[in-house]
Order: C-alpha cells, then sequence, then structure tokens
C-alpha cells in the first residue's frame, strides 16, 4: 500500500480480511480499509485504545477518507459532507448516522471530522462532544 511506505509507526496489524489498524509512536493510529472502488477510508484515534472496525465516535476516533476519484481526493469525513454548511455538519455531527439517519449509532459519527475541519481545525464551544441518539425502531 501506497501509505505504508510512508507512515513512521510502531505497529501495522490486518484485523480480519478486509481491515488494517496502523499505531504511531506517540500512541495514536488508526484503522482503515480499502472499498471495491480504491478508496481508502481511515479511522484516526487519539489513542490507540479508542480505534476500532468503523468506529468514529467524535470524540476520540473521527472518519477520514482518500477518494481518487475526486479532485480534492482527501476528505475529513468522506466528499458527501464538503458542501454541507455549518449548521448541518453540527447537527449531523451530534446526532445523525450516514447509513441510517433515522437512527444513531454511537460509534458512527460521520460529518465530526469534516465540521473540525470547517472551524478550521479548532473545536468550537458548540461542538457535540456527546451524541444525542435517535431511535425510531
Amino acid at each position: 500500500m501506497y501509505l505504508d511506505k510512508n507512515i513512521s509507526s510502531l505497529h501495522k496489524e490486518k484485523l480480519d480480511a478486509k481491515f488494517f489498524q496502523v499505531t504511531f509512536l506517540d500512541g495514536s493510529g488508526f484503522s482503515g480499509y480499502i472499498d471495491l472502488t480504491d478508496r481508502v477510508y481511515f479511522m484516526y484515534c487519539t489513542d490507540i485504545k479508542y480505534c476500532g472496525i468503523e468506529k468514529y465516535d467524535g470524540r476520540h476516533s473521527f472518519l477520514f477518507s482518500i477518494e481518487s476519484n475526486f479532485p480534492e481526493k482527501f476528505f475529513a469525513s468522506t466528499h458527501s459532507y464538503t458542501n454541507k454548511t455549518r449548521e448541518q455538519l453540527l447537527d449531523s455531527c451530534a446526532k445523525c448516522n450516514a447509513d441510517n439517519p433515522l437512527v444513531s449509532i454511537k460509534d458512527k459519527r460521520h460529518a465530526c471530522a469534516r465540521l473540525i475541519q470547517y472551524d478550521g481545525w479548532e473545536i468550537k464551544k458548540d461542538y457535540p462532544w456527546r451524541q444525542i441518539m435517535i431511535d425510531n425502531r
């Protein structure tokens, strides 16, 4: 993998047939995978203990992607959040799940990394540290 030779890491491992995990020297890291369209999704974790398969809680772990079929290529979250307003990002980070916007999943807060990027890589006072759970089953 291209990224592998460009990352100084302490430990690398395969989590399953699809996912891999990398631990950095400072104790942070990421888990990730490459999908069938060659998009790379990775969940950066402030501490490796917060990493996991499809885990990006907006507190300790955040979703990023590299999508080669788009001009910008690197995204905080995914390309689908690039044109959202701050209010939409704030709402999505607080309570939304891109897989199903009617039901929240605590470890899938898609918009949080994009919200922080939108705010100039600063975490503002109104950042939703706690997810508002929605359960419309």
